[in-house]
């Protein structure tokens, strides 16, 4: 079970996975195959290493006064994002509901169904 605190921008996104190094990668829309690529959605956490809880990264403008959660729509998109923030390696979650939880050790665990507190 995953305790969950509110978003973050990129900035503090940044901050918590340098602290923790410690990055959660959330299946939203199950992964279909399309020329060259798979695409799907998929949404990332960071480990607030002063609270213990995950933040969700969310867009960097507000849209109707929410802030809502940044969404990747290609697995090319997850593997980028993963290299930008200095992570060694991913593994990708292809099915709605399943996760991966990784660290900069190099460390990956898979979860068949993220559960949010």
């Amino acid at each position: 079970m995953y305790r969950l605190e509110s978003g973050a921008s990129e900035a503090g996104f940044r901050e918590y996975l340098i602290g923790s190094g410690k990055l959660l990668i959330l299946c939203t829309e199950d992964a279909v195959p399309t020329r060259g690529n798979f695409q799907g959605g998929w949404q990332f956490y960071a480990l607030n290493p002063h609270t213990g809880k995950w933040a969700v990264l969310n867009l960097f403008r507000p849209r109707r006064g929410v802030t809502p959660p940044r969404v990747v729509k290609t697995v090319n998109g997850v593997c980028s994002f993963i290299k930008d923030v200095g992570f060694p390696a991913g593994i990708i979650p292809f099915g709605v509901g399943s996760g991966v939880e990784t660290s900069k050790s190099g460390d990956m665990r898979f979860i068949g169904s993220v559960a949010f507190d």
